[in-house]
Parts: structure tokens; C-alpha cells; sequence
């Protein structure tokens, strides 16, 4: 099932690698791999509170694992917690400040919460091989858009990820 889930994620169809890595991860809960590439899925589609479920499953399994906490960092930014995302992105990086994603994830958080984002849409390139382009926005306060025209939290495009880390660089 993992497997089929990243051949769908591969092909840039979230919604149907997602559907396989959560039953995947319903029969071996296990598997932190597998709910790290359902988090990633759920945040391509806009749906931050199964990324942060999943995520969250994966740090149990692997606690020590930094850019897992990276990751539920960005899911909970997503699901507009930005406090609670700099609390984990400072956990990430200060269990491992080499770590380039990281440290990028916790200076996005930072500037959404100076303002510095003020459209909260970020621009993430995922590397994998190529670089691939992900658009992520951040919720909005009612009756506000992004600047690209965005009224709600959405993620296009497909994360692509190694399967023993994450390759990202956020721009």
C-alpha cells in the first residue's frame, strides 16, 4: 500500500496517495515513513489537520527525528497555529541547527508571524533531483486573499521527499 501511495504522490495525485498511505498506515501504525508522506499529501491538499495527525503520529515513532518535527511545524503553521510551529520548529532546529530545512521552516514561521509574509502565501521548493515549485497559504483572516488571489488555506503541487528525509529548501 506505501508503495502505491508514493507512485500516485509521484504522479502529483495527492488524493489518491493519500487514501494509500492512510490505510497503510491504519494496518502498520508502525511505520513513521508512512504517516510522514500522508502528512506531506495532506498539506499539498490544504487539509492541516490530518497533516498535523500525521505528523504528530510520526514523531511518536521517531521522536529524535528533526525534520519530522520540522514537518509538524509547517502542518501547524498550515492549520494557522503559528505559535505552536515556532515551538516546534525551535525544537528542530535546536536538536540539529545544521539542518537546512529546519532552519528555513522556523525563519517562514517567523516571518509570517512578524508580518513579513503579510499575503501568507510561500513559495517552497521541494528538491528531488529537480526543484519542484509548491505554493503553500497560510489562512487568512475573513474577507482577506492572498496576493495570489487565494481566500483560503490551499497547497498545489506534489512534494517530493526522499525516503529518509526531506530534501526542502522554503524560498
Amino acid at each position: 500500500m506505501w508503495i502505491m501511495g508514493k507512485i500516485y504522490q509521484r504522479m502529483g495525485d495527492d488524493a489518491t496517495a493519500l487514501e494509500w498511505f492512510t490505510q497503510a498506515h491504519r494496518i502498520k501504525r508502525t511505520n513513521p515513513d508512512v504517516a510522514r508522506e500522508a502528512a506531506l499529501c495532506a498539506m499539498n491538499l490544504g487539509r492541516a489537520k490530518e497533516a498535523v495527525e500525521f505528523s504528530a503520529a510520526a514523531i511518536e515513532l521517531k521522536p529524535n527525528d528533526s525534520g519530522l518535527v520540522a514537518n509538524l511545524a509547517l502542518a501547524l503553521l498550515l492549520d494557522n497555529k503559528p505559535q505552536e510551529a515556532k515551538q516546534k520548529a525551535e525544537v528542530a532546529v535546536s536538536a540539529n541547527p545544521s539542518d537546512v530545512v529546519s532552519v528555513n521552516v522556523l525563519r517562514l514561521i517567523n516571518d509570517v508571524i512578524s508580518g513579513r509574509r503579510p499575503g501568507n502565501c510561500v513559495k517552497v521548493n521541494h528538491e528531488h533531483q529537480t526543484e519542484f515549485p509548491i505554493l503553500i497559504c497560510i489562512p487568512m483572516p475573513s474577507g482577506f486573499e492572498c496576493r495570489n488571489g487565494h481566500s483560503e488555506a490551499k497547497v498545489a503541487g506534489a512534494f517530493q521527499r526522499q525516503v529518509h528525509g526531506s530534501m526542502a529548501r522554503i524560498s
